[in-house]
């Protein structure tokens, strides 16, 4: 059997996150990007990317910090429609480990096959 095949719980939020890089070969007003293979991060397109900006305040620290639509889907064969699934993590944004912190996904009768 797929993984398609087997009931998922999924969920969309809006999560700020920061960045922040040290680079002392820049120059107040440059740009720094942060890229990577996932869509949030450009798909590796700097064009598409988070841009952390440094100003004469802050130099050699660039930064920014912006809201981020994310999504999860979890594969879990155990659940009935309408369980709970707890996503959680170090990260603070994931509840540091803390289930009752951490993102809450649902099942739903669409989801099962």
């Amino acid at each position: 059997t797929s993984a398609e095949s087997f009931p998922r719980a999924a969920m969309c939020d809006c999560v700020r996150i920061s960045f922040a890089v040290v680079c002392p070969q820049t120059s107040p007003g440059d740009e720094v990007r942060v890229c990577g293979s996932a869509a949030v991060l450009g798909s590796w397109n700097p064009q598409r990317a988070f841009v952390l900006r440094t100003s004469a305040e802050s130099f050699p620290r660039a930064a920014m910090c912006d809201c981020v639509r994310i999504s999860f889907a979890v594969v879990c064969p155990q659940t009935s429609p309408g369980d709970e699934v707890r996503v959680c993590g170090s990260a603070a944004v994931l509840g540091s480990w803390n289930p009752q912190r951490a993102f809450v996904l649902r099942t739903s009768a669409e989801s099962f096959p």
